[in-house]
């Protein structure tokens, strides 16, 4: 498991990016306290998603293509675009010291 942030460092309905794998990751804390990682990259153009607390969703602004939080698949794709897949999960958990983990 790789160390990813402190729980305290995430504020309820905010985001921050982290490195796993080499690539780039997003990790995201609800307003409800829950915890959802993804890897940061569209499957459309390989552009950097994003989440945005206002309409709950994740939000690539290349295209405005967006993800439903809660299993990376897709919930609205511009017009025209070529896209089959959602985001890649990342698993993730927090110990008893609140310190947030990527599993491998």
């Amino acid at each position: 498991m790789k160390e990813i942030a402190k729980l305290d460092d995430i504020k309820k309905g905010g985001f921050i990016y982290f490195d796993h794998h080499d690539e780039k990751a997003l990790l995201i804390r609800t307003a409800k306290d829950e915890l959802y990682a993804y890897f940061a990259t569209c499957p459309h153009e390989g552009k950097t998603i994003m989440w945005d607390n206002l309409i709950n969703r994740i939000l690539c602004e290349c295209h405005m293509a967006l993800f439903n939080l809660e299993d990376g698949s897709i919930y609205r794709k511009a017009k025209g675009m070529v896209i089959e897949k959602g985001l890649r999960p990342i698993e993730v958990t927090v110990d008893k010291t609140g310190t947030v983990f990527a599993r491998d």
